[in-house]
């Protein structure tokens, strides 16, 4: 065939090339599809990765990197009534260890297995939430004879209580 140019004759070359070339890798991609191997999965209970993925027809690593939906979730108030630190805190946590969050209306819903691993590995013990122990900020200034700013910085920058905070702001442990 002859062409008016130069240009118009590189063009058609090109296109005459790249149709070559998708009919060369459709035949391939169509043989290697024929050659794929069924796997017989009738008498299996379970299936390895390797054999999911070639069931599904994806690789290997999409399958891997699924995560396991998060069923049980606290509210924060349910954080600080169990484990008795302040909402602020509660945030500061979430947002450092990346614990997955999720909001259901205007609440704020928090993993329940991380945010109790979190604490179980800070060596929080439940039974210190008991209040029998524990001193209001009245009862402190009283028997101290410390001012209420005083027994708050005490609190809060952990001079009373080293592994634990206050469930309430009025009350600290003796």
């Amino acid at each position: 065939m002859r062409y008016c140019s130069h240009v118009c004759n590189s063009k058609a070359y090109k296109e005459a090339k790249r149709k070559e070339v998708l009919q060369l890798t459709n035949g391939l991609v169509a043989h290697k599809r024929k050659e794929r191997v069924t796997i017989d999965i009738s008498g299996k209970e379970y299936l390895s990765i390797s054999e999911a993925a070639e069931v599904i027809g994806v690789s290997r690593w999409t399958i891997s990197r699924e995560k396991q939906p998060i069923i049980d979730w606290y509210s924060i108030n349910d954080i600080t009534e169990k484990y008795g630190i302040l909402k602020n805190q509660i945030r500061i946590i979430v947002n450092a260890e990346k614990i997955p969050e999720t909001k259901d209306g205007t609440r704020t819903l928090i993993a329940k297995q991380q945010i109790d691993n979190y604490f179980k590995k800070k060596g929080f013990d439940t039974s210190v939430a008991k209040l029998a122990e524990w001193y209001t900020v009245k009862e402190i200034t009283a028997k101290y004879g410390m001012t209420e700013s005083a027994v708050r910085c005490f609190v809060v920058f952990g001079l009373l209580s080293t592994n634990h905070r206050p469930r309430n702001r009025q009350i600290v442990k003796a």
